[in-house]
């Protein structure tokens, strides 16, 4: 017999030892490519952001700030919706200004009372913050979301001015951006305090 030749259980272990190798070398790819993917989104992100950031500053009034912001959550994010709301510092309660992504019908005098408020520290913390919606989150719960990530805006005086929420429902959260803590910075950028003080001194 050869010496050189190769046993069957030979071959076996150098096919198996091949295959992880090359199972190694595809996962390795994929991340780079995952990487490379991830950073190239980031990449696309800032670049509306920065969109984004010129086309509100250039917003006639607060309306159209809000219009704007609500879409640009919508499209940069790929979230379902998103719905932007302003304080009304006499009534302790913020109303519904805008919408992106929702039934009208649905968020017709839709809001949010001074005990939401105070539960969720609104009013004193200007985090950024993610909710998984439950029954008691009612006004949310009622609109159908299952996850949203809630934004306080605060003016230049630090006085609570509004709030902006972007998120999915339960029914097509599947088909969306999963909410995560990777959009909390980019959401904090959002809710600068100069974009809205040039949109209500327009």
């Amino acid at each position: 017999m050869n010496d050189k030749t190769v046993s069957f259980q030979e071959l076996l272990v150098r096919c198996d030892n091949l295959e992880k190798q090359v199972l190694r070398s595809l996962r390795t790819q994929r991340e780079l490519s995952k990487s490379k993917n991830e950073k190239d989104m980031d990449l696309d992100r800032l670049i509306s952001i920065q969109q984004y950031s010129n086309e509100s500053l250039l917003a006639k009034n607060l309306k159209k700030f809000a219009d704007i912001t609500v879409e640009f959550v919508t499209t940069a994010f790929e979230l379902e919706n998103s719905l932007f709301f302003v304080y009304n510092n006499s009534r302790k309660y913020l109303n519904l200004l805008s919408q992106s992504g929702m039934d009208e019908d649905l968020t017709k005098k839709i809001g949010f009372s001074s005990d939401w408020i105070t539960s969720h520290n609104i009013k004193d913390d200007p985090k950024v913050f993610i909710e998984e919606i439950d029954a008691k989150s009612q006004v949310l719960a009622n609109l159908g979301l299952y996850r949203v990530i809630i934004a306080p805006i605060f003016n230049e005086e630090e006085n609570l001015f509004g709030m902006l929420v972007g998120g999915v429902t339960t029914i097509k959260r599947h088909y969306f951006t999963e909410i995560d803590e990777k959009l909390l910075p980019i959401f904090t950028v959002l809710i600068s305090p100069r974009n809205v003080l040039a949109s209500t001194t327009a």
